[in-house]
């Protein structure tokens, strides 16, 4: 990808001086332009699509009591909650220029953490406050690089309505809300000397060129969900299902910057002024996948105070027809004719969909 894009910046930007060599300058440029916001049209769907998956989980578990009336408090840290969702590659449908859908991978890992607190009430009443963060995350390639960084605040209700004995269970019914708040960048960044036959001799000089389309989001969940658990000694597994149902909003922007200077000319220095481009601009905003449905399975270990968590979610959101309208994306940026994440009918896979993973230690007293 650096060869490809090395050879086009110089043969387009290197040559500034002449006419024709201008006319491909602006070329390269609006090819990066068009790939830079296909990224800030498709990443914020993609977002919207999946983000879901990873709001409103408890840390809670089976509960803090499945049998007596008794009241109880929970305090714990939640080390490890990871998503791995899927179709991330496709972000880069359409960027055919830097070809970032074969430098993308298609399952996206997306971790967090954070602390759990619960209290019992008694008479099977619990309250459940979660908060997971990532602090600014970045997962570099060779030249491409992905930021995030995130807070949630999840909270839930729940009501046990018969204690559990033996091979029966006990039913948990449960409500809750969370707020998810973050932002996102995917980056490419190139530098690099070139050296460049035209008709005025040898033009030596140096490209640079540095895209970070910047998504955010700020997005609120609704939460039922039923959950039915088990206690068998010190383990207590649990199974359930619950539904997301999500609002707000999701923004992709515009962060491109490139130029390219000539230092040299057939062997002599010149005074010559960078070709610059810049742009910064907000393109396109999307709602969030309005339902997720989320089955989910896990395990309790219990040692006196101390309650080991693991749960597994596997999360699939409804796609809702995307909106045509592109905002201030310019006007060469057609996503109906590149193949791109846009058009839903080119996507290999037709089901936004996350595996999620949540690990989490509490103290019970």
């Amino acid at each position: 990808m650096r060869s490809r894009l090395a050879a086009l910046l110089t043969l387009g930007l290197a040559a500034a001086p002449t006419g024709p060599a201008l006319a491909q300058s602006a070329d390269i440029l609006d090819r990066l332009t068009n790939d830079v916001t296909a990224l800030t049209v498709n990443t914020p769907i993609w977002l919207a699509q999946h983000l879901p998956s990873m709001m409103a989980q408890s840390g809670l578990g089976a509960g803090i009591d499945l049998q007596d009336d008794t009241q109880g408090f929970s305090f714990g840290v939640v080390p490890l909650r990871v998503g791995l969702m899927n179709q991330f590659n496709q972000v880069g449908r359409g960027t055919d220029l830097l070809n970032l859908e074969e430098a993308l991978p298609g399952n996206f890992p997306w971790p967090q953490f954070g602390i759990t607190t619960g209290i019992g009430f008694g008479h099977g009443f619990e309250l459940g406050l979660d908060v997971h963060f990532l602090p600014d995350l970045d997962i570099a390639g060779e030249d491409i690089s992905v930021s995030v960084g995130l807070v949630q605040v999840a909270g839930q209700f729940r009501f046990r309505i018969n204690e559990a004995k033996g091979a029966l269970p006990a039913f948990i019914i449960g409500v809750g809300g969370s707020y998810y708040g973050g932002h996102m960048e995917v980056g490419a960044g190139f530098e690099s000397p070139y050296t460049v036959e035209t008709d005025q001799g040898t033009v030596e000089g140096t490209y640079t060129f540095s895209g970070a389309p910047r998504m955010a989001w700020s997005l609120y969940a609704f939460t039922p969900e039923l959950r039915v658990a088990w206690k068998w000694g010190p383990l207590r597994p649990f199974t359930g299902v619950g539904l997301v149902i999500a609002d707000g909003s999701v923004t992709g922007g515009t962060r491109l910057r490139a130029t390219a200077t000539i230092d040299r000319v057939a062997g002599e220095e010149v005074d010559q002024d960078p070709v610059v481009f810049e742009d910064r601009t907000n393109h396109y905003e999307t709602p969030p996948a309005r339902f997720t449905i989320r089955p989910h399975v896990g395990l309790d270990l219990v040692m006196g105070p101390v309650a080991l968590t693991a749960q597994l979610d596997l999360a699939v959101m409804s796609q809702d027809e995307i909106s045509a309208d592109l905002g201030d994306a310019p006007g060469s940026f057609d996503p109906g004719q590149g193949g791109l994440l846009y058009n839903q009918a080119s996507k290999s896979s037709q089901s936004a969909a996350a595996l999620v993973g949540t690990v989490a230690l509490r103290l019970q007293l």
